[in-house]
Formats: C-alpha cells, sequence, structure tokens
C-alpha cells in the first residue's frame, strides 16, 4: 500500500474508492508478487489530472527500479513520457520508436492557419487534393502536405477560397499526435522512413 500511496484507504473497500485510487489498487495488485514485467492497459482512463499524474509518477518509479512496462494509452502527451513508442492500428504495427525519433520522422514542419469562418473553411480544406489531411488544433487548422512552402506561396499568389478569409499562419512542430495521425492515415508524403 506504501509503493501506490494507499496506506490511510487500507480498511476502504475497492468500491468505496475513487477512480483514480481504483486504478492506483489495480497496479498495487499487479506489483504483489514482484514482477519484473508490466501490462497495463490505459492505466489512466477516465482519470482527473492529479491522479493521472500520480500513476505516471509511480510507473516513473517502477521503471527506475528495473521494470519493464508496457502501457496502452489513447493519450498522446502520455505516449511522449515513453521511452518508446509503438504505433498499432488494427494489429497492426505501424511504426515504434523513441518518441523523439517518431516526431523527426515528419519530412518538414507542419503549416497551420487561421482562416475565418472556421468550420466551412475545415469542409473546403479537406477536399484540396494537394492536401493529404487536415486537423483542427486550438483553433487553428493545422494541414498535413508534402510541400507546405510551396502551398502557401501558392495560397499568398493566389487564395482558391475568395469567401473564406486566411487571417494568419504559423510553423509549428508536430506533437505525438501529429505523428499518430500521419501514420495511421497513410500521410506518408510528410514522413521519412525511420532508422530500424
Amino acid at each position: 500500500l506504501s509503493v501506490i500511496d494507499l496506506q490511510e484507504k487500507r480498511s476502504a473497500t475497492a468500491e468505496n474508492l475513487s477512480g483514480g485510487m481504483r486504478q492506483l489498487l489495480a497496479i498495487g495488485c499487479a506489483l504483489v508478487h514482484d514482477p519484473t514485467l508490466l501490462f497495463l492497459d490505459e492505466p489512466t482512463r477516465g482519470l482527473d489530472p492529479v491522479h493521472r499524474q500520480q500513476i505516471w509518477n509511480l510507473l516513473y518509479d517502477l521503471s527506475h527500479e528495473g521494470k519493464t512496462i508496457f502501457v496502452t494509452t489513447h493519450y498522446m502527451d502520455e505516449a511522449e513520457r515513453c521511452t518508446e513508442v509503438g504505433f498499432i492500428e488494427n494489429g497492426r504495427l505501424l511504426a515504434k520508436a523513441p518518441p523523439r525519433a517518431l516526431k523527426s520522422s515528419f519530412r518538414t514542419r507542419l503549416l497551420e492557419v487561421d482562416i475565418e469562418p472556421l468550420m466551412p473553411a475545415l469542409v473546403r480544406l479537406r477536399s484540396l487534393p494537394e492536401l493529404l489531411g487536415v486537423s483542427l488544433r486550438s483553433g487553428g487548422l493545422r494541414l498535413y502536405v508534402s510541400d507546405p512552402e510551396k502551398l502557401l506561396a501558392s495560397w499568398r499568389e493566389n487564395w482558391p477560397f475568395p469567401d473564406l478569409r486566411l487571417l494568419g499562419e504559423r510553423w509549428v512542430e508536430p506533437d505525438m499526435e501529429d505523428v499518430f495521425t500521419a501514420y495511421s492515415q497513410g500521410y506518408h508524403g510528410v514522413l521519412r522512413k525511420l532508422a530500424s
């Protein structure tokens, strides 16, 4: 109980614990026999930020003690905390490498644009053949395109949507969500081959 920081709840039943405490208890149960290898299926799913961090702190401690931990997650910020990340879709391993290597597998920075009105712009941009994909990210549209400089230059010369306003653009470094999107959607035009 001390490893999972539940000493104060030692007399409580599992059904009376919060979701985060139940997740910690499940990890504690997995540790009873002191395994060298742990498989954890979405250990932070549905948890508040405090309990998510508490579980990740515990996983770091266990890792530093020499335990190997496999974690499944849909949270890309959590995947970035791992020493190695594998993207699996439909039972197929799409890519596997340290997070930094995965992010550097992009050939280029990504172009993010501010366009109004936003939702019509999202729909219209997705129909452009030169774009591999478009995602809505923090109020802007992130574009997956093989040659973003060329696209931006052509837009500056001849904006193709007179009813939409291009308000600004910026270059962003890809994050793990971008990497997963590119691999899972087959946006090979923005990726370089990972070193084996």
